[in-house]
């Protein structure tokens, strides 16, 4: 559900920094409706979403499903906020839902 004014939405969460480089963080977006095109941009933090400085982006044409996959970075501190953006480029709709998973480290 895309706000039609601005055609942006935003989810925050934060994560711990984790230490094991064989996991990693997956998000998805489907179920974008039939006629519209939505992407997902990652931020890690609110200063970089604030200066549209992502640190994943997935941006596929249409109606097809959207993801962004971030693994561990070793010897550095992951943990913090992070800010993900649902973007509507066409077909924005206060009535048509989409589907947005997010598994890892939560």
């Amino acid at each position: 559900l895309i706000d039609v004014e601005g055609d942006r939405d935003y989810y925050c969460f934060y994560i711990d920094d984790w230490s094991d480089p064989t996991e990693n963080l997956t998000i998805g977006l489907d179920g974008i409706p039939n006629g519209a095109d939505y992407d997902l941009r990652l931020y890690r933090g609110q200063e970089n979403c604030e200066d549209d400085e992502p640190l994943g982006y997935s941006g596929n044409l249409n109606a097809a499903p959207e993801s962004i996959t971030m693994g561990d970075t070793r010897f550095s501190n992951d943990g913090g906020l992070y800010i993900l953006e649902v973007r509507g480029h066409r077909g924005q709709s206060c009535s048509a839902h989409y589907k947005l998973t997010i598994n890892g480290f939560l």
